[in-house]
């Protein structure tokens, strides 16, 4: 049964695959523990469509973007955060699902997209642990980024 309540982001979970066409309860699919504040973004561009027939602006929408953002402790030891510094480092893509919930409980919903690292910055705050900013954008592959919901 679906959350019925709302979730603390602590119960969002982003997940890590090997491919994209993996069922979304597939064991292929690894949760990202090292995971600290996550933004998954979404906007539509906008073309302003004014007339002569009203003093008011109006728009159409245009595309939909979906940036999404984490930080994470800077560790090098971590097969997570390594996968993402390697895309990073080399400009590949990683398929992943930013989701509401456990991939596993119906009703859990969320993007899966393939995606680049399009920045991964090192902060060396002085007296916090070294943590990375990163940021995913949405890739240009086949396999178009869907809103998913777990029915399992």
């Amino acid at each position: 049964m679906a959350n019925t309540t709302p979730n603390i982001g602590q119960q969002c979970k982003l997940y890590r695959g090997s491919a994209f066409d993996d069922a979304m309860s597939s064991a292929n699919w690894l949760e990202v523990e090292n995971v600290q504040d996550l933004n998954l973004g979404s906007e539509h561009d906008k073309a302003e469509a004014n007339t002569r027939a009203t003093r008011h602006k109006r728009y159409l929408l245009g595309l939909q973007d979906n940036p999404i953002t984490f930080s994470s402790l800077w560790d090098p030891s971590d097969a997570d955060f390594t996968a993402f510094l390697d895309a990073h480092l080399n400009g590949t893509t990683l398929p992943i699902m930013v989701l509401d919930g456990d991939k596993d409980e119906a009703g859990t919903e969320g993007l899966k997209a393939d995606v680049y690292v399009s920045k991964c910055e090192r902060q060396e705050v002085l007296g916090e642990a070294t943590a990375a900013d990163i940021e995913l954008a949405i890739a240009y592959s086949a396999n178009l980024p869907t809103w998913m919901t777990a029915t399992t």
